[in-house]
């Protein structure tokens, strides 16, 4: 999570999430709605002053996640990196809605 954190991509988000008022939420772990699975999750959220997520009309709440370890019925594991190109399609997307919510406000 260290890595995710310094990378340019996310500094940026985190500089443009900070002049907006918001809160930059990054977490690590199991999958919330599922107790049977033992993936691995990283996401990303974007919280008002209430620490609730925002949600762009029409375009959904801005939040995101990636898949890190994968671990099948017989136990097997298998590792991702942060960096798949969705994930990072998925971060320029919530900065580019919050360039759209700053030329609103």
């Amino acid at each position: 999570m260290n890595r995710l954190k310094q990378n340019d991509l996310y500094v940026s988000l985190s500089k443009k999430v900070e002049t907006l008022g918001f809160k930059l939420f990054c977490d690590f772990g199991k999958e919330k709605d599922s107790t049977k699975s033992n993936n691995l999750y990283i996401s990303i959220s974007i919280l008002n002053k209430k620490n609730e997520l925002i949600e762009i009309w029409d375009e959904g709440f801005l939040t995101i996640a990636t898949i890190l370890v994968f671990i099948d019925r017989k136990e097997r594991i298998k590792f991702f990196s942060w960096k798949d190109k969705e994930f990072l399609e998925d971060i320029y997307w919530i900065i580019n809605q919050l360039d759209n919510y700053q030329k609103k406000v």
